[in-house]
């Protein structure tokens, strides 16, 4: 980390560099992905305190010291242990930043250092490394990242980055212990349904708002598994909960789980579940009402999501990922003829019978761009099925009859 004759300090960092560890979309051989600013804020500066949203492009190993410079930012300190990142690269520093010819010969003589050099091999190999990794890439997260200020000074110092959404939900594939804890956990909340749940969500696939959700009677109760002895790692976290719970009226849940090995079971007595707003058990009988329930647009948007779903299913296409949180697109990925393609879901209520397409789709498309410029949009109408079969006007109901309108998908240039 240089300090120059002017008092500036500055470092470089490899952040950009993206290890997906292959669950994302594959890209041509020999290249590897990484993030670059979103193109909607352009490439700079940023002022300090913005939040810089990215996407990730691919790109070929470089080939020498020179092409990997393009791959690393300058970060500017602000005191000894803040710093921020403006939109530098190496390549181009300084690009938004004025040196005075006597920063500008101490930050070539530091570029040139033996130090600087090292670190840019490293950075070469780790390149190869991860076009490797990229080689059996397998899968889709749709991730963008926002970058934050670090404690750290160091030449390694890196952004700090997290997953752009709102509620910060994790695209990791489920370890294969949280598999077991997760499966024994569904086995537990089956048996205490006495075969009256409703399974809304009985899948591994990332992203995870919650690990589990089921309907009972007119009640939907969303639930979060936890390690009691804190060892295993558990994707998603409660403000995920939180969010999907609040959307859909529901109940947020925790379910504390106790392992030993690969056998797992509830913490606690009877269903095993606590209210994850203040802790006390929760018996999901003694919460359901004979009262009906208007479903809410969260419910109505999930549920077009699995309309969707199960139509590219049909399709003999493959699904790489799936979500079911309304202020986020797009809903679902899957692979076309040509690589990945992505589908925006909209849902209304009769007697609307098309959705209307999202004002912010050229932003959509441009966010998806690096990884598949094919996108459709899935219009689902639901109206209320009466006794007879046909229409009724009324409100749609939780676990309710619907009669449902989708006529395929809509692709857009």
């Amino acid at each position: 980390m240089p300090t120059l004759p002017s008092g500036l300090q500055f470092g470089i960092s490899k952040q950009a560099l993206f290890d997906h560890g292959g669950n994302w979309s594959s890209c041509p051989d020999g290249h590897f992905w990484y993030w670059i600013p979103d193109p909607e804020m352009g490439s700079g500066p940023f002022p300090e305190g913005t939040e810089i949203i990215q996407v990730a492009q691919h790109a070929p190993i470089p080939r020498s010291q020179d092409e990997a410079k393009r791959l690393i930012q300058v970060l500017e300190f602000i005191d000894d242990t803040n710093y921020v990142w403006r939109g530098e690269w190496l390549d181009t520093f300084p690009k938004f930043r004025s040196l005075s010819d006597e920063d500008t010969i101490a930050w070539k003589a530091w570029v040139d250092s033996k130090n600087t050099k090292e670190f840019l091999n490293k950075v070469i190999a780790e390149c190869e490394r991860l076009a490797e990794v990229c080689r059996n890439a397998a899968g889709y997260a749709i991730l963008s990242t926002s970058g934050e200020r670090s404690e750290t000074g160091e030449i390694k110092a890196s952004l700090n980055t997290k997953p752009k959404t709102i509620y910060d939900s994790e695209m990791h594939e489920a370890s294969e212990a949280f598999r077991y804890c997760w499966q024994a956990a569904g086995r537990h909340l089956n048996a205490h349904g006495r075969g009256e749940i409703v399974w809304l969500r009985a899948h591994l696939n990332p992203p995870f708002l919650e690990h589990l959700s089921f309907r009972l009677g007119n009640q939907l109760f969303f639930v979060r598994l936890e390690d009691v002895d804190g060892e295993m790692t558990v994707p998603g976290n409660r403000g995920g909960l939180t969010a999907v719970s609040e959307g859909c009226q529901g109940h947020p849940c925790i379910l504390p789980m106790k392992g030993t090995g690969s056998s797992w079971s509830s913490a606690h007595p009877g269903w095993g579940l606590l209210d994850a707003r203040s802790g006390d058990p929760i018996d999901p009988f003694k919460l359901t009402t004979d009262m009906p329930v208007e479903m809410t647009d969260w419910e109505l948007h999930d549920f077009a999501v699995q309309v969707v779903r199960g139509q590219i299913g049909k399709s003999a296409k493959e699904l790489m990922s799936w979500q079911s949180e309304p202020h986020i697109s797009p809903s679902l990925w899957f692979v076309g003829d040509n690589g990945p393609e992505w589908v925006v879901v909209r849902a209304t209520r009769y007697p609307n019978l098309e959705a209307d397409m999202p004002d912010d789709w050229d932003s959509i498309a441009d966010r998806c761009a690096s990884l598949g410029k094919v996108g459709h949009f899935a219009s689902v109408s639901v109206a209320k099925s009466a006794d007879d079969g046909g229409i009724d006007p009324g409100p749609l109901l939780r676990g309710g009859p619907m009669i449902v309108r989708f006529e395929g998908l809509k692709k857009i240039s």
